[in-house]
């Protein structure tokens, strides 16, 4: 069997691009955005101190009128507030987790329709990346973007910057998805961090 030389390799990885998924992990979606993928919500103890201060007072109330002693009121009371105020503290935190989960979800959505691209968040924590028209018009969209930011260089065509891969449109787009996080910064809109701290107000 002939074996290829060096050069054929090479000639024929860069003919050959390999194919990004659509589908990623939410977390490498807000990597790419600049988007925190996980909150410590910290209340200062709100959520438990209210839970176990409603539930405590109930408890102590109803045990004292059915004659248990005062000590033993205050125990029954503690310990029916501790309960109530982990619940509390974890209602809390799942109500925090899922608005911070909508507030990436509304950021996202709207960075990528900048660039003609629409977001489908799945429910085993990938998202998947299509477009709203054509990869063409998605592609065209990320030029546009490189060309604004300068870094790159500047490519007049849609047909230059695909031969400068080689891509097809639909790569090309899969392995610029970087590139929307600068959208903001070369046509003057709200950064997709900004947009997820507005989104949480």
């Amino acid at each position: 069997m002939k074996r290829r030389s060096k050069l054929e390799t090479m000639t024929q990885t860069k003919t050959q691009p390999s194919q990004p998924s659509q589908i990623m992990p939410v977390e490498r979606l807000c990597k790419l955005l600049g988007l925190p993928d996980d909150i410590e919500p910290d209340d200062g103890g709100w959520a438990y101190k209210a839970g176990y201060d409603e539930e405590y007072e109930e408890t102590y109330k109803v045990a004292i009128e059915d004659g248990e002693p005062a000590d033993e009121a205050e125990k029954m009371a503690d310990a029916a507030g501790a309960t109530a105020g982990e619940l509390s503290e974890q209602a809390a935190m799942d109500e925090a987790w899922w608005q911070h989960r909508s507030a990436i979800e509304s950021s996202a959505e709207t960075a990528f329709g900048w660039v003609n691209l629409e977001l489908d968040f799945r429910k085993d924590g990938t998202v998947k990346v299509e477009p709203e028209t054509t990869w063409g018009a998605a592609a065209h969209a990320i030029k546009e973007v490189i060309n604004g930011d300068g870094i790159c260089g500047h490519f007049d065509t849609l047909k230059e910057w695909l031969d400068s891969g080689p891509w097809t449109p639909r790569q090309a787009v899969l392995a610029h998805l970087g590139w929307i996080k600068r959208y903001a910064d070369v046509y003057g809109e709200s950064s997709p961090s900004k947009l997820y701290e507005r989104h949480l107000r």
